[in-house]
């Protein structure tokens, strides 16, 4: 958990469960924490549904996904919400 959202609220007041989930034997779920199972993660361990079609390579392995959002800050900040 990071110290700069103790809560782990959303700037929209919502439990964050989703973006951090909680890794089954590795740490206790947080309130709102989903807890899923390492392999939904990290190929090759347990929950990892084609570990067995998996390079040797990629074994311990994860994926990065990177998403470009544009946000008009400026309406939000004027409109008075």
């Amino acid at each position: 958990m990071s110290n700069a959202n103790p809560t782990r609220l959303t700037d929209f007041g919502f439990l964050d469960g989703i973006s951090q989930p909680a890794i089954i034997g590795l740490q206790a779920p947080n309130p709102g924490q989903m807890p899923t199972r390492p392999g939904t993660i990290i190929f090759g361990m347990d929950g990892d549904g084609q570990a067995s079609s998996r390079p040797s390579w990629s074994v311990g392995g994860s994926l990065l996904a990177y998403r470009q959002l544009d946000q008009k800050v400026g309406y939000f900040s004027s409109s008075g919400t």
